[in-house]
């Protein structure tokens, strides 16, 4: 039934894109403000000129009172921006293949001159917008790096915030994952490491997901610009190999444009099996007359991991502001985990000691088919409709056996569904832009419990999450602002209740000026959040002998204020970036343990992992980065220091942290042959619910070296350390607290060889643009024991 509707759905959407194709119009804007040497002084009627060659004026202007110029209705994809003003230095910039609204932002006449390839910018080659940076790479920068990963290690001095993992291939922001987009359309990890990064034009970063993306719990956007190119195709082939161990990482990418039509297909797998895992807890239940104290020890365990993902997807661009595009994905999730510990527990006067054998077991199958559609309606003036259908079919088998006094085996099979659609309107005028945006997610899952052989539970859970929101984005004066607010309406049901949630969501962004290079700014985020879909569940799961776990229908939703106050300098070479952060979150979501001490409950002496809501969680940070790059031609570095302060309470537990960290990152290169290293000295700590995590520290180091289509490399992961991968939390509860280390040693002294190999073939080509995706999927499933 959930399958005819979604079908249904699609052929409707499809027949709309399709009837309005012939709306298209070549229209998109662009603007900036100029001042003078001291990066503040407007200066009044300056000759801005755009130009389609060097000679060939196509239309020119003056700037206003306040330094503004802006230019409406342009249609050409290749086009020449030029400034000129008497007694000062001239701004050129060249955008190539460029269809969507671009703000130069602030333009000082008095800088010096940087080339970057197809992009020549006379000035700051980061430019710092109330709502985003634009970083501009230079040539050589593109030339000497293999992947756009290693290229993001390079520029994340000119991008705050920004964490670049090489030996991972992951990409953080504060702490959390961000929005990856291609020309302003979304997609996932798998496609932005395929691409060629030479042919990037210019990143439009932010260290903010701002109103849109507020609600998916995205922490920033990551948008890559890329050159226009003519028909042809590039195929491009990545392997990394372990000498040490076994892990592979490989991918496949093969796109071909011809007219205004261009496909792609992307293969992704990712294989690794470990050893000689080990994780060692301590841990306590409190609340029967004598505590339970356990203490576990670590036997070598192991792990398979077998990831597949596919991607096919056609785009259409009709126009410079008319596109389709239509994706069809498949991921399989294949993985094994074969777990041994010895334990010793202690009651009172008993002391038992075994052998824990755990398995847990996860297949999972997920097809998706993404359609897309964007027109320009009328002069400034865009509307974008998105549409995704995700389903998602998965067997979570989990099994343990305490040396044979007592086994628990759980079988969970789930069958779910998304259908998420999305519409935006934007409208530019001269020192603002307006956009409003509705989306709509609809989710439903049924899962299929099942203990220790017994009879099968049946579990029913939809929601239905309506978001509408509106952004407002400009300058007044010297002062860019990013304002948004957001109005949330969250279902969620099972097969006997529902209930329902309304959430306002705020963000207010400002940018200010200082003086050359330097610039103030603050951020303010009101938002709400609601918990997985899993955690409604009322089926109560069995962990152990002693331990349960439940969802709750009864849970709130959770009220986060954030503030962030922000001071930057951004000079040729040399970047600062000072921060001071501050958190609340009022009824935080937790995992709560509590102890049943009723005689007449059904779980009586039992104890019980909850989710539930904290009375309140707090973080204080303030941090310090320092980068400087191309030093000598050479050389760039960035170190991070920092210190976060958090705090937590709620029934049951309460404590207090402050924990400094501090980093640093090299690179190095000569010609074809690039060297790069990461330390990380001090780790990050972050927190959820009850749960504290010390960061891992994972220290790498290794080289490069490229030859016309090849690129070979090698790296040492975990240096100089027995442990390898260590990953340390700490639960705070009063009833069941615990200390967990995590260890993965076959990533000590890991040995890793990678090779790329790209060739384009025909005429380079171009992509469609695009900037709505709605791809977060929520498949019910609580498999967290």
């Amino acid at each position: 039934m959930k399958c005819t509707k979604l079908r249904i759905f699609i052929r409707c959407l499809c027949t709309i894109l399709f009837s309005v194709v012939c709306l298209q119009c070549k229209a998109y804007g662009l603007r900036g403000r100029v001042v003078d040497g001291s990066g503040i002084n407007p200066l009044v009627g300056v000759n801005v000129k755009v130009k389609t060659d060097s000679v060939t004026v196509l239309l020119q202007t003056q700037t206003d009172v306040d330094g503004m110029f802006v230019f409406a209705n342009l249609s050409q994809e290749n086009i020449t921006i030029e400034v000129l003003c008497m007694g000062y230095s001239p701004f050129s910039t060249s955008v190539r293949g460029n269809n969507t609204d671009l703000d130069l932002g602030v333009i000082s006449l008095k800088s010096s001159s940087i080339t970057l390839g197809e992009v020549t910018v006379t000035g700051n080659r980061t430019i710092e917008l109330a709502d985003k940076y634009l970083i501009f790479p230079t040539e050589q920068e593109l030339k000497r790096t293999s992947e756009l990963i290693e290229l993001l290690n390079e520029l994340k001095i000119n991008m705050p915030g920004l964490k670049v993992n090489e030996s991972q291939q992951t990409l953080y922001v504060d702490g959390g994952k961000p929005i990856l987009m291609l020309n302003g359309k979304e997609v996932g990890m798998e496609k932005i490491r395929n691409i060629d990064h030479r042919r990037i034009q210019r990143i439009e970063y932010s260290n903010v997901s701002g109103i849109r993306y507020l609600d998916r719990g995205a922490t920033g956007v990551i948008n890559f610009i890329m050159n226009g190119l003519q028909d042809g195709g590039l195929v491009s082939v990545n392997t990394n190999n372990a000498l040490t161990t076994f892990r592979n990482r490989a991918n496949i990418n093969g796109t071909y444009h011809v007219g205004k039509s261009e496909w792609s297909i992307n293969y992704n797998t990712l294989w690794r099996k470990s050893g000689h895992e080990y994780t060692d807890k301590d841990e306590r239940f409190v609340g029967r007359t004598d505590d339970i104290i356990r203490s576990q020890t670590g036997l070598p365990s192991a792990i398979t991991d077998f990831d597949n993902s596919l991607t096919m997807d056609y785009t259409y661009t009709h126009s410079p502001s008319t596109a389709f595009m239509a994706m069809f994905g498949l991921k399989y999730h294949d993985k094994d985990d074969k777990e041994a510990y010895r334990i010793v527990e202690r009651q009172g006067a008993n002391t038992e000691t075994f052998e824990r054998r755990y398995y847990n077991e996860r297949r999972l199958l997920t097809p998706s088919l993404d359609l897309f559609f964007k027109t320009a309606v009328a002069n400034n003036q865009t509307l974008e409709l998105n549409a995704v259908g995700t389903m998602s079919a998965g067997d979570y088998n989990r099994g343990l056996n305490d040396g044979g006094m007592y086994a628990q085996r759980n079988v969970t099979t789930n069958k779910s569904i998304n259908v998420n659609g999305e519409a935006l309107y934007t409208l530019t005028f001269k020192r603002a832009t307006a956009k409003v945006g509705l989306s709509y997610t609809h989710s439903h899952a049924q899962n299929d419990y099942s203990e220790n052989g017994g009879a099968t539970l049946i579990d029913k859970l939809t929601k239905d999450n309506v978001y509408g929101y509106a952004i407002v984005t400009g300058t007044l004066r010297r002062i860019g602002y990013n304002l948004g607010f957001g109005l949330k309406h969250y279902r969620i049901g099972d097969l006997n209740k529902s209930k329902n949630f309304f959430n306002a969501k705020t963000t207010v962004s400002i940018n200010y000026p200082l003086s050359k290079g330097w610039s103030v700014g603050y951020l303010f985020i009101l938002d709400s959040s609601l918990p997985p879909l899993s955690s409604f569940s009322d089926v109560v799961q069995t962990i152990d002998k002693v331990s349960l776990q439940v969802g709750n229908m009864n849970v709130q939703p959770s009220v986060v204020t954030r503030n962030r106050l922000s001071m930057n300098l951004h000079l040729d070479k040399f970047t600062i970036s000072l921060q001071g952060n501050y958190n609340y979150t009022c009824k935080p979501i937790v995992s709560a343990w509590r102890y049943v001490a009723d005689p007449s409950h059904v779980y009586h002496n039992m104890f019980i992992k909850k989710t539930e809501n904290g009375d309140y969680d707090s973080r204080l940070n303030v941090e310090c980065a320092i980068g400087w790059q191309n030093v000598f031609n050479h050389f760039t570095f960035q170190t991070v220091m920092g210190w976060d302060r958090f705090r937590m309470q709620g029934e049951g537990y309460h404590s207090q942290i402050s924990k400094p960290y501090a980093s640093v990152s090299l690179s190095a290169y000569w010609n074809k042959l690039s060297v790069y290293a990461n330390f990380d000295m001090l780790p990050q700590y972050s927190f959820w619910g009850t749960n504290v995590y010390r960061g891992v520290r994972y220290n790498y180091v290794g080289m490069r070296y490229n030859m016309k289509h090849w690129t070979f490399g090698c790296r040492i992961d975990n240096p100089l350390n027995k442990g390898g991968f260590v990953q340390v939390s700490e639960n705070i509860s009063n009833i069941n607290p615990t200390h967990t280390e995590y260890r993965i040693v076959d990533l000590a002294n890991m040995v890793e060889l990678s090779m790329q190999y790209r060739i384009r073939y025909g005429k380079e080509y171009k992509k469609g643009n695009r900037t709505l995706m709605n791809r977060s999927f929520d498949s019910g499933v609580n498999n967290d024991y």
